[in-house]
């Protein structure tokens, strides 16, 4: 427990997102060039994310290894 403290702060970067995606949905919606902006947003975090997690992965292999 004792990241706790940077579990809230994921946990309320994730709320904000998600409320921010619900406020802005009709606008996209109706804006093809907005949809679209928020579509490559989304695959461009995904990527990072998944970028992260193989980097994390990695490191705590080579960590184990010493």
């Amino acid at each position: 427990m004792k990241n706790f403290k940077h579990s809230i702060g994921a946990v309320v970067i994730v709320v904000i997102l998600l409320t921010t995606i619900v406020l802005l949905f009709p606008l996209a919606f109706d804006n093809q060039k907005v949809y679209s902006i928020i579509v490559y947003a989304s695959i461009a975090i995904f990527i990072l994310l998944l970028l992260l997690l193989i980097y994390i992965n990695l490191f705590s292999l080579q960590h184990k290894k010493h």
